[in-house]
């Protein structure tokens, strides 16, 4: 396993690029959210052709705002690939196609959706209300050969997280990753 950070900044700090990593995790990249600085970020390092996966934590601007346009470059440039956007509950993917329609006409052109199952190793915790009243998030755990590594987006307190960290059975290895906006 694998991580490399695009950007650790938050919504109204672009030096840093928006908070967002690619992961290798079981031989397949994973682009773990997409702000508005990501794309950029992608193209300069190359990354765009490489991606399998798509995990967004929640769907504020800075978290998910180059999705249309990585969307779009993948597929106009990487004759018709569709990256597979993992969804952690139907729900949320209906959230995501919405928030997809406003820029894509036909979202199912650019993209394929595959709940978060479809990879072994890799959970999601149910966050909502810990970065904005009412709204929707998640954090994500991915385990692989006794090491595990946590990657959340915005929470306001942590506390949550990692309560919940604590009642899995310990690891060999451990990374966390903890971005503070």
């Amino acid at each position: 396993m694998q991580i490399k950070f695009l950007g650790t900044g938050g919504a109204f700090e672009p030096a840093y690029g928006n908070s967002a990593a690619i992961i290798t995790f079981k031989q397949k990249t994973l682009l773990l959210d997409a702000g508005f600085t990501v794309y950029p970020k992608l193209m300069e390092l190359g990354f765009w052709n490489q991606l399998d996966y798509i995990l967004l934590t929640h769907l504020h601007n800075d978290h998910c705002g180059s999705l249309a346009n990585i969307l779009l470059h993948c597929f106009f440039y990487g004759n018709g690939k569709r990256p597979v956007i993992l969804y952690q509950t139907e729900t949320f993917r209906q959230q995501i196609v919405q928030f997809l329609n406003i820029q894509l006409k036909e979202v199912n052109l650019y993209v394929n959706f595959k709940p978060i199952s479809e990879i072994d190793g890799l959970t999601y915790l149910d966050t909502i209300n810990r970065h904005s009243a009412g709204f929707q998030t998640y954090s994500f755990i991915l385990e692989e050969a006794g090491e595990r590594l946590v990657y959340s987006g915005d929470l306001g307190d942590c506390t949550y997280l990692f309560h919940y960290l604590a009642t899995l059975p310990q690891c060999p290895h451990y990374r966390v990753s903890r971005h503070f906006v």
